[in-house]
């Protein structure tokens, strides 16, 4: 059969094999439940240089993902060619691959004209702001690192506070631009793959979406679910990086904090804090949708329900465990082991009143440090009615909560009251220093991170706030007065723009535990969360 080139596929029409090479893939999770995978996507280019995007369902994982390794190359049959949407694209192409049970995916030796390594679609500086807006394309965008912002809380639209970080790049004519990491991006970084590269470090980020920020005058893009991070790519764009910035011998700068960042927290704290009294007055169905902060104290925790439930490893639903054979309402009998997930009742009080606030999912990570299923398993703490020490410590100890409405329970129309983010007393514009647990601090190989991308080591899961220690050191504070003025121009004035980040609200993902310890091998995949490092 002869080979299709790349370039010549068309949307629904059908086309014969393809030969490409296998440069990146990832699992993108679904934007309403963050412990939902909603596909599978990789990026092929062919020997002419051109690149296409495809797609499987997350079911075909175990057919299709052990047989896909970047950087191989594979000779691919069967296959559905579908449109591809210009917003948010992957890869500019009118069509993006639709990989199902049926195709064939074989990997060969070859021999034919030499197929990159790697297929990006880089953007110029100069043209960054001009591509802002969602109905654009994502973009890819290379530089030599100049800084980078230990990571921070910035409030947003919704009276949400997020963790951010960001990076500064420059380009081979000096322009500037920012890179920003939100949310879990920003917690779940991988700074140990940062500190164990050779200066000058040049980095691609991909699949970014390029934003306008009131105020700011550096073009700006943000991580996206689908970014990945690449140090020294062997690409020919590399060369003149590698020629401008061959004398610098400075260590990476460490960015001074946003200017914003504490005057919006604090004004959010005073603008939304409500007494348990005042909460309860309120009504939830007209106020579902807002954040209020509280400042209480934890007197106990309720264990009349327990303090985990047992989850759906499929779907992530409650089971119920009635009988000894547990079920899912959505998937029926499970077979595997089940999925335990933090829901601890915390009852709080302040000067006038009572109430129970509903610590679960990410947000109940982030404050114990730890996942409910290293708990359960790992430390055998598989007693619902037994309050493990991680959480037995906070019964006594005053927060300021960030809580908001939960679903009615149709039973009784009744709402609960959920805890979003925790905050310190003592510094109320800083919020407690709770990092999740670093899941994914693993560095497999490459082929292993393409079976399962979202691997996790429970045995680094402790360690991130020692690598920001420890990163902080390796980092020289190098910021100029000319930067720390800069910054104070830009006010980094973004409590208006809606950025995309994790809901606390949601069950820890993939907490499912691998079976095999990854491979060490010269090439390098590291996972953060949804972003992957490549180290050539």
């Amino acid at each position: 059969m002869e080979i299709t080139p790349v370039n010549m596929i068309r949307p629904y029409t059908e086309a014969g094999k393809i030969v490409v090479r296998l440069c990146r893939i990832w699992k993108t999770k679904d934007r309403e439940n963050d412990e939902s995978i909603s596909s599978i996507d990789c990026v092929f280019v062919d020997n002419q240089g051109n690149g296409i995007h495809a797609t499987m369902q997350p079911w075909l994982e175990a057919v299709l993902m052990p047989q896909l390794n970047p950087g191989s190359i594979y000779e691919i049959e069967h296959y559905y060619p579908v449109s591809n949407s210009l917003k948010n694209a992957i890869v500019r192409h009118p069509a993006r691959l639709d990989l199902r049970r049926k195709t064939r995916i074989r990997e060969i030796g070859y021999s034919g004209p030499e197929i990159p390594l790697h297929f990006f679609s880089f953007i110029d500086y100069e043209n960054i702001t001009a591509t802002a807006g969602n109905e654009n394309p994502l973009t890819d965008l290379i530089g030599y690192l100049d800084g980078m912002q230990e990571i921070e809380k910035q409030p947003c639209r919704g009276n949400r506070i997020q963790d951010k970080r960001e990076f500064i790049l420059l380009d081979e004519r000096r322009n500037r631009a920012r890179v920003t990491f939100w949310g879990k991006h920003a917690r779940l970084f991988d700074l140990q793959a940062l500190e164990s590269q050779d200066l000058p470090l040049i980095v691609v980020f991909t699949s970014l979406k390029a934003v306008e920020y009131r105020g700011g005058n550096i073009p700006t893009l943000n991580a996206t679910e689908s970014t990945m991070v690449f140090y020294n790519p062997d690409i020919p764009q590399l060369a003149p990086y590698r020629q401008v910035f061959s004398s610098s011998t400075a260590q990476i700068k460490i960015l001074p904090p946003s200017p914003a960042s504490n005057k919006g927290i604090n004004r959010i704290h005073q603008l939304q804090r409500k007494t348990i009294e005042e909460l309860l007055l309120l009504d939830p169905a007209t106020h579902q949708h807002e954040r209020y902060t509280c400042k209480a104290r934890i007197l106990d925790v309720n264990l009349a329900n327990g303090w985990f439930y047992e989850a759906c490893h499929i779907c992530f639903k409650q089971l119920d465990v009635s009988s000894e054979v547990k079920t899912c309402q959505k998937c029926g009998v499970i077979k595997g082991l089940p999925l335990p997930c933090y829901k601890i009742h915390f009852i709080v009080e302040d000067d006038v009143e009572q109430a129970i606030f509903i610590l679960m999912g990410t947000a109940a990570e982030r404050v114990l440090k730890t996942t409910c299923y290293s708990l359960f398993y790992e430390h055998q703490k598989t007693n619902p009615k037994v309050l493990p020490e991680e959480i037995a410590k906070f019964i006594g100890t005053e927060k300021i909560f960030e809580v908001r409405f939960g679903q009615p329970k149709l039973s009784y129309s009744r709402y609960d009251l959920l805890v979003s983010s925790i905050f310190e007393i003592e510094t109320e514009s800083t919020m407690s220093i709770s990092i999740p647990p670093q899941e994914n601090i693993c560095k497999p190989t490459l082929a292993e991170s393409s079976k399962d991308p979202s691997s996790m080591t429970y045995q680094k899961q402790h360690q991130h706030l020692q690598d920001e220690s420890k990163l902080k050191r390796k980092l020289t504070f190098t910021a100029s007065e000319e930067e720390k003025k800069h910054a104070s121009e830009q006010e980094y004035d973004q409590l208006d723009e809606d950025v995309e980040g994790d809901d606390s609200d949601h069950i820890p993902l993939n907490t499912l535990k691998q079976k095999h310890e990854p491979k060490r091998s010269k090439s390098r995949y590291c996972t953060t969360y949804n972003f992957r490092v490549l180290i050539i």
